[in-house]
């Protein structure tokens, strides 16, 4: 494993070049590159869990920022050519954001396109092939029946325990663990790194090094859950 600061970009660029050389040749490897988030996964988040003052520290390692001064000292370019990318990068924004805002909503008959496997008797519906039962069942929401069965998994077993970002003081992008840290403890719930990776690669064998440890780890994003597939899949089994 190899860990670099991500501030400095033509290192960045350096290692993994030579990096994806090795992989190519079939020995897998794995990058960590540490940078500071500035701001929360989005816009309803606000970055309550951490001061101002650590926020305008961090700032103090922008890679941008540092890229920017390092092309002006090397003189590779000048303030109006970076006015002009900056310009340039943010009408490509810009038009991404009026494309998704004008583009139509999905048809309702996509919702489980990719989802679940249709049979043929759901696919001659026209939707998913459901069986009828004759309990009674009571309406639940997704992020309520997910803690719930996270609960009782912690309660009846004590070798479980659930990580992810924020998923301990924050409680989870959706808000699924909320509870779970009052009641069970950081020992039990806590919070990870903000690399996918990070979650396979360097905290579930810190874990499971003295004991075995049934591991839930929360992804906020699909993207995040195959990146970590990926790098499950790169690692000996153990």
């Amino acid at each position: 494993m190899v860990k670099i600061e991500g501030i400095d970009i033509a290192r960045v660029f350096e290692v993994a070049v030579e990096l994806i050389r090795v992989c190519r040749n079939g020995q897998p490897c794995y990058l960590t590159v540490d940078c500071y988030r500035f701001f929360g996964h989005a816009r309803w988040n606000k970055n309550h869990y951490r001061s101002e003052e650590e926020e305008q520290l961090g700032r103090q390692h922008d890679p941008v920022t540092h890229q920017k001064q390092f092309l002006l000292d090397q003189q590779l370019c000048d303030q109006d050519a970076l006015r002009k990318i900056g310009k340039e990068l943010e009408a490509e924004m810009d038009a991404a954001l009026t494309y998704a805002l004008e583009a139509a909503e999905p048809e309702q008959n996509i919702m489980f396109k990719d989802v679940y496997a249709v049979d043929e008797a759901s696919s001659r519906s026209g939707g998913l092939a459901m069986t009828k039962s004759s309990k009674k069942s009571k309406e639940i929401t997704c992020r309520d029946a997910l803690r719930s069965e996270l609960e009782k998994e912690i309660e009846q077993d004590a070798t479980v325990v659930v990580i992810g970002e924020e998923v301990g003081r924050y409680v989870g992008t959706y808000g699924v663990s909320q509870g779970l840290l009052e009641r069970f403890g950081e020992k039990r719930v806590f919070d990870t790194s903000i690399s996918e990776a990070d979650k396979a690669i360097a905290e579930i064998p810190a874990l499971t090094a003295d004991t075995l440890t049934r591991i839930i780890a929360e992804e906020g994003a699909t993207t995040e859950v195959g990146a970590l597939i990926t790098e499950v899949e790169t690692r000996e089994p153990s």
